[in-house]
């Protein structure tokens, strides 16, 4: 894990404790605390998720398609393309397979079951 120190808001340069000193990007916690990210961690993010390791949920790629393979379509709308596998954020665990908008989706109502219920007596107002 890349643990920043010793940072300077003005700069946005600070230490990090694998990196050295290192440019930070800053990004905003669900409870609008701001969190300083180490950009060789950025880069090494970026890199596995472009290549489609959800290193999140603990699966290879290869478990990744099995999973996705074994399931085969979205478990809310039946979409077959832009496939994912979606676990839950607090506990890690792997909760099916949702195509790319219904997980988006999910995510935007912060996995929250009244926020959804809201949404639809919304939607059917």
């Amino acid at each position: 894990m890349h643990r920043i120190s010793g940072v300077n808001t003005v700069t946005r340069y600070g230490t990090c404790e694998l990196c050295g000193v290192v440019y930070l990007y800053t990004k905003k916690n669900t409870n609008g605390s701001t969190v300083y990210v180490c950009s060789e961690s950025k880069k090494q993010y970026w890199k596995t998720h472009k290549a489609g390791v959800p290193t999140h949920c603990g699966l290879d790629r290869e478990e990744r398609d099995e999973y996705i393979a074994h399931y085969g379509k979205c478990a809310i709308c039946s979409s077959t393309k832009a496939l994912l596998v979606d676990h839950d954020h607090t506990t890690k665990v792997v909760r099916g397979v949702l195509c790319k908008n219904c997980n988006f989706g999910l995510g935007h109502f912060f996995d929250s079951i009244p926020n959804l219920e809201a949404a639809i007596k919304y939607l059917q107002y």
